[in-house]
This record gives structure tokens, sequence and C-alpha cells, in this order.
């Protein structure tokens, strides 16, 4: 009789983990995830090797986005389950590009690295997976690593301009232009409107017109120029160019308004970085630097930061020199 009663008692046990489940499954259903967790505990504890159990509490974890605790249920699942069914991975695979994520946000790098190895692995068909690992080799300038990752993403997603451009900058990085050249112009057709393109056009105008100075062809360059002060009318580096250029031909007074002008942008830009105004999203790195710069400059003198930029200050002069110079020969 007893090992019969013992059967019986091990029975009654084993549903009432099944009720368990069936409970938690009541309470996740209704988005009361830690009574759902509550449930599954006891569930695990009276039916350790169902791994269903493991999967349910795993996805309670993740929706209270507790990753940590998901991913160590998720691991439990795999160590009983190699190879579960796809949507269990594609679940399993999310969660570890969170936490992933997570750590690249972070700048933990190397930590974001083996998460993110883990949800590509699980699930290759997310080209966001595979872009947040080629950013974590980015913050680790491994930059061929990297532009494998971002090979695989844009496999995935050949349509997105923003991975194009990352590329581009990639394969610049590497020396591979003609590459990065075809990818800047795949991500142009793909987006005419790109903010990127801006900048683009108006670094190959200045590259142009820096070789036509090389050449003493300093119509051709200005022509350049003054196109890419059309993308950026306070552009100091275009400015400071654009004098030199006026003062070559002779147009003084041109040379030294652009002068003004830049003098005036440099000012402007060093007050912002002062007195920052703007939380976008975009600029936040640059924000973040900027306070760092302020601190560590605050035993120093107090007015050292609002000094004229050098090459502004040698334009004036060479300018001023070419004004009075002709006078003093004749």
């Amino acid at each position: 009789m007893e090992p019969k009663q013992g059967a019986e008692n091990r029975t009654i046990f084993q549903e009432d983990g099944i009720c368990k489940k069936a409970e938690g499954d009541m309470w996740a259903r209704q988005g009361k995830f830690d009574k759902a967790i509550m449930c599954y505990n006891k569930a695990c504890f009276v039916n350790p090797d169902d791994c269903t159990l493991y999967s349910a509490r795993g996805n309670a974890y993740t929706k209270l986005c507790d990753f940590k605790s998901a991913i160590s249920n998720y691991k439990k699942l795999l160590s009983m389950q190699s190879n579960p069914p796809q949507a269990i991975k594609e679940e399993i695979a999310e969660v570890f590009n969170a936490q992933g994520y997570s750590y690249l946000i972070e700048k933990e790098y190397t930590t974001a690295i083996v998460y993110l190895t883990d949800a590509v692995a699980l699930d290759a068909l997310q080209a966001n997976y595979w872009l947040h690992r080629c950013l974590a080799y980015i913050g680790l300038e491994n930059w061929t690593k990297a532009l494998k990752d971002i090979d695989h993403a844009i496999c995935i997603d050949a349509n997105d301009a923003d991975i194009l451009v990352l590329r581009a900058k990639l394969n610049w990085k590497l020396k591979l232009i003609d590459k990065g050249n075809n990818d800047i112009a795949r991500a142009f057709k793909l987006n005419p409107n790109h903010p990127e393109k801006m900048w683009y056009q108006s670094q190959h105008l200045h590259d142009l017109a820096c070789r036509h100075i090389m050449n003493r062809e300093f119509a051709k360059s200005l022509d350049c120029l003054n196109s890419c002060i059309e993308f950026n009318a306070d552009d100091v580096k275009i400015l400071v160019l654009r004098a030199s250029v006026h003062r070559e031909l002779g147009d003084y007074d041109a040379a030294m308004a652009d002068v003004e002008r830049a003098s005036q942008a440099c000012f402007r830009k060093q007050r912002q970085s002062d007195h920052p105004h703007t939380s976008d999203p975009d600029e936040l790195d640059e924000h973040v630097q900027e306070l760092f710069d302020s601190q560590s400059s605050a035993f120093g003198p107090p007015i050292s930061h609002i000094g004229e930029h050098q090459e502004i200050t040698r334009q004036r002069n060479l300018i001023l020199n070419g004004i009075l110079i002709p006078p003093l020969a004749s």
C-alpha cells in the first residue's frame, strides 16, 4: 500500500505544479507578471524538468525588464533543450540583444559583444542585432570585425540609408575609398535628403577647392568655396580658406569680411559651448564632452577659453600685410 500511496502523492504533487503553471499563465495574460513569477517558481519546484516553465518565467521577467533574470531562465531552458522551436529562439535572442544593447549604451563594449553574439547565434536574420554588435566593435576600434557585422546587416536590410552611411565611413576608415563612395552614393539615392549628404557634398567641394589652390587656380577654388558656404554659412574652416583665396586674388575687402565672419562664428560656437541651450539627442555626446571640457578648465585663466582661433588671427594679419605692402613698395 505504501508504494501505491507514494505514487498517488507524487501525482497530486505534479498536478499541483501544473495548476500553478496554469495560474501563472493567467496572471501573465492579465499583465500581473510579479504574481505570474511567484506561481512559476512553485511550478518549477514541483516540476524542475519542465522546460516550458523556464520559458514562461523568462518571458515574465522580460516583461518586467529584468533581463538578467530572464537570461538566467533562458540559459536553463537551452541547457535542457539544445534546439528549441524557432519562435523560442527568437524570443531568447531578443532578450540577449536587449541586454547587450544596455551594455553598449554604458560603453561596456566587451560585455555587450558577449550577449550580442548569443543573439545573432540564435536569430541571425535581425539586422539590428548585427548592427548593435558592429557598434560595439567600433567602440573597441576593431574596424575589421565591425565591417563584417555591418555587411551582415546590409545583407538583411539593403534599404536602410543610415546603415549604408555607417558602412561607407567604415570603408573609408579602412582605406577602401571606392567601396565607401559606392555606399554613400547608394545611401543618398535611397534618401536624397539624408543629413549626411550636405556634409559629404560640402567636404567634396572643400577637397576640390584645396586641389585648385595647390594648382593656383584661385578662381575655380573660389567657386567651390562659395558653394560650400551655401551648405553652411558659418563654417569657420571654409570662411578662413575663402578669405585666403580672396587675398590671393587681391580682393582684400572680401577677404577681411570672411575673416570677421569666421571670427564671429567661432565666438558664437564657444558661447554655445559655455551655455548649451539644446538637448537634441544627436548633440548629446558633444554636449557631455563640452561639460567635461568646461570642468577641466575651471581652474585655468578666467578668459583663456575666449581667445580667437590662431588661423583666423594669422589670416587677418596676412590680409593687413597685403593691404599695407603695395604703398610701401611704391
